[in-house]
């Protein structure tokens, strides 16, 4: 789901397969003032320039080996420093329990969340998308299910991120990139 900016920043009307809203000129889907970036030339030069080789992370991927990534406090680092701390928002659409299991010989914990994350610019520019977070074997059924649930933000917040362009992520899934940068031979990028 995605907003685009009309002349100036200002919104289109936006639609998605749930939901029909229109959102008017100079009004922000969170209800904030639109406020312009000074420079957007400048700024869409920055979100183009792809993750340096110190900022790409790996895990495991399981048979996929290993797995590049953007850790979530990194992504938040980076459009702070990108838009300004004050210059963009994340807002949680919607957070779900997909399964809460206790093992009944270990009374152990396993929980699963979903989210729907938007990251707002000041301009009302928008992307949203989703996250998942799991904790497995947690003796504590509130720890399991925190830990879940900022997880599975966190992931939402990093892939609308990505959308806004190679700087905040969406160069991990450029495989000539990581293969450049890491000297690793890429694997299908982490979610």
């Amino acid at each position: 789901l995605i907003a685009l900016p009309e002349g100036g920043g200002r919104l289109a009307a936006v639609a998605s397969d749930a939901h029909h809203l229109a959102v008017l000129p100079n009004q922000s889907l969170c209800h904030a003032p639109i406020r312009e970036f000074d420079d957007p030339i400048e700024l869409q030069q920055k979100l183009e320039v792809p993750l340096a080789p110190d900022e790409i992370a790996h895990r495991d991927g399981g048979g996929a080996g290993k797995v590049p990534y953007l850790e979530g406090w990194r992504a938040i680092d980076k459009a702070h420093k990108i838009f300004g701390f004050d210059g963009w928002s994340s807002k949680i659409v919607e957070l779900k329990r997909e399964y809460e299991e206790q093992n009944k010989s270990t009374q152990r914990w396993s929980t699963g969340y979903s989210a729907i994350v938007r990251v707002e610019l000041k301009d009302g520019t928008y992307h949203e998308d989703a996250g998942f977070g799991s904790c497995i074997n947690e003796k504590d059924r509130g720890k399991a299910i925190e830990n879940s649930r900022k997880e599975a933000v966190t992931d939402g917040v990093k892939r609308a991120l990505r959308c806004f362009g190679a700087a905040l992520g969406n160069s991990v899934y450029d495989k000539q990139h990581v293969k450049l940068t890491t000297g690793r031979r890429p694997a299908v990028p982490a979610a």
